[in-house]
């Protein structure tokens, strides 16, 4: 129901009555119930009283079972009802509807059960031999010896039970019906009456705000709701002249929303600037400065968006360009553009829409890729130069001597294995960004973790007289890579040995904390500058290139440190020491208790 003015009168009145003539309904209902019931329960007494006396011979004995269901037939063909005789024991003896044999026990029947013990038994309950609600009254037949020598139950369906019910409530539900029907026929007569006018108001103003704005409602006889009409009226001519205005705001913001993708510009037909969102502020380095009202040459100064907003407003066709914008803050910013005319509501043109998309990050990207392409052939070059030219010259002139063409040899070999590693570091790179999200884990230790990793570098930390340390904590275990966290490890220790110094230490240390598992790798060497941090975790990026590819450095190493705990979800930073050298740490989310180190 609709809270209106209507179901404000009718309703309560209507709930009144109602709950009235269901009070009077329900009460009559049940006290009709109850007489009926009564009755029904007196005759099943007496008739299951007198077949209990039936049921015995002159001698006061049980009669014969062919006797009982001759009695018991005879009953049902006289009164209609169905008759049980049931032994003590709850063994049907006769019944008037289905053979005793076939029966079931009736021990635990409720109605045998109550007329053993008390004299009486009552029950209303389905039957399973005839598949419908029956009502069951019992008594006992008491012996010579005054023992219960059988039980005498008489049934009546719950139809028939409710028959003489059903006949008495309809001529009472008839006459209730008709003053109901004639109660809310009148209540809703003098509703009508006070709500008519109101729904005709209701009618005008839903005219109204589907659009008909120069619709004016009737007024009405009552005064107040004359008053009423009269100010929807006025309220009604003030809001035909505000969306007259407002028509062609909504074009422009249709068409605006049509054609957002990233930064929008709308201008109008002298180049002001109408309408901004957040994302064009953003590409052009707005700011949050109000540029609404201001020409384009004024508010952004760039030729060449300036060059496509001209070209368009005489091309009827939408147009586009890839424009390079110096901004205030002197970042060269490149992006899409594309202008296309727009109309106001009467059809004219109006101004201009421009969408703005940013391409300095995929710029970037390309420029990387170009980068990277470059890098990977002049470290390649180095290696394959070095390499043919021994080649040939063992070739064409082979030296006489054998230690000369052994120490080509050695070169071409060194050469070799610089290029295998460039090759096995670019395929783990690769394989490492594929991976992504499917990376297999398994329970890594971290205590074997750091052995092995140390234990691989132990040959070369001995070659360059470097002694390797590590301190862990207990025992403990998390999900990870194992055989990509001991590649990272090797790497940052075999880094720590070449650039650390003879004689020095090189330290490798875990510690979990705050659900993060830290590894660290410290060294003594020289530290890192900190101009150069941005760049030190790149692709082929050297810190002194000669020198590091003399020390037989592929330049990715920091690379493939930074991917595989990049799949790992944690982070790689590194930091220079107060006391001198530097460390390079692993952080990892593994949901770790806190742990102090062992050495």
């Amino acid at each position: 129901m609709k809270r209106n003015l209507f179901w404000a009168l009718f309703g309560p009145q209507f709930i009144i009555l109602l709950a009235c003539i269901l009070s009077l309904a329900a009460y009559a209902w049940r006290g009709n119930r109850r007489a009926v019931s009564a009755g029904w329960l007196h005759v099943l007494e007496s008739q299951a009283s007198l077949a209990a006396r039936l049921v015995l011979d002159g001698n006061g004995a049980l009669k014969s079972p062919a006797d009982l269901e001759a009695l018991c037939a005879q009953l049902f063909r006289e009164t209609g009802q169905r008759v049980t005789v049931v032994a003590p024991d709850g063994r049907v003896m006769a019944d008037s509807e289905a053979r005793s044999e076939s029966m079931l026990l009736h021990a635990d029947r409720p109605e045998i059960l109550d007329a053993l013990r008390t004299g009486t038994g009552h029950s209303e309950r389905f039957s399973t031999t005839l598949r419908q609600m029956m009502h069951y009254v019992a008594r006992p037949v008491a012996g010579p010896a005054g023992m219960p020598v059988a039980v005498v139950r008489v049934a009546v369906a719950r139809q028939a039970f409710d028959a003489p019910f059903r006949r008495s409530m309809r001529f009472f539900s008839l006459l209730l019906t008709l003053i109901v029907v004639s109660s809310v026929g009148l209540s809703y007569f003098f509703s009508r009456r006070v709500t008519r006018p109101v729904r005709a108001m209701l009618a005008g103003l839903r005219r109204i705000g589907a659009g008909d704005l120069a619709h004016r409602l009737p007024h009405p006889r009552i005064h107040h709701l004359s008053a009423l009409t009269h100010a929807i009226n006025e309220t009604g001519e003030r809001l035909e002249q505000q969306v007259r205005q407002l028509a062609d705001e909504r074009a422009l913001r249709e068409s605006i929303l049509a054609g957002m993708r990233e930064g929008v510009l709308a201008l109008d037909r002298e180049r002001r600037i109408v309408l901004v969102n957040q994302a064009a502020r953003n590409l052009l380095q707005l700011g949050t400065r109000p540029v609404e009202g201001e020409t384009l040459d004024l508010a952004v100064p760039c030729a060449e968006l300036l060059a496509l907003a001209d070209a368009a407003a005489t091309d009827p066709a939408p147009l586009a360009a890839d424009i390079r914008f110096h901004g205030p803050r002197q970042q060269p910013i490149q992006f899409w553009a594309g202008a296309s005319r727009w109309c106001g509501a009467d059809g004219s043109h109006d101004g201009l829409l421009m969408i703005l998309s940013d391409l300095t990050h995929l710029r970037r990207l390309e420029q990387v890729r170009r980068d990277f392409v470059a890098n990977v052939s002049h470290e390649l070059r180095t290696p394959v130069t070095s390499i043919k030219g021994f080649a040939e010259t063992l070739l064409d002139a082979p030296p006489n001597d054998e230690a000369t063409r052994r120490r080509f040899l050695q070169i071409i070999l060194k050469q070799t294995a610089q290029l295998e590693t460039i090759l096995s570091d670019m395929l783990l790179l690769a394989r490492l960004e594929d991976a992504g999200s499917e990376l297999a884990v398994e329970p890594v230790d971290v205590r074997r973790l750091i052995g092995q990793s140390c234990e691989l570098c132990e040959s070369r930390a001995a070659a360059h007289q470097v002694t390797l340390k590590q301190e862990t904590p207990e025992a403990f275990t998390f999900p990870g890579h194992a055989h990509l966290l001991e590649q990272a490890l090797v790497n940052l220790i075999d880094n720590a040995i070449k650039y650390g110094g003879a004689g020095r230490t090189v330290t490798v240390r875990a510690a979990a904390r705050n659900q993060t598992l830290r590894l660290t790798v410290q060294d003594q060497g020289p530290g890192i500058d900190p101009a150069q941090s941005e760049r030190i975790f790149e692709r082929f990026y050297r810190l002194d290139a000669g020198r590091s590819r003399d020390r037989g450095g592929s330049g990715l190493g920091l690379a493939v440190v930074k991917h595989v705990v990049r799949v790992h979800h944690g982070t790689a930073s590194f930091e220079n020491l107060p006391a001198g050298g530097c460390a390079f740490h692993i952080d990892l989310p593994v949901g770790l208790p806190p742990a102090e180190p062992q050495t």
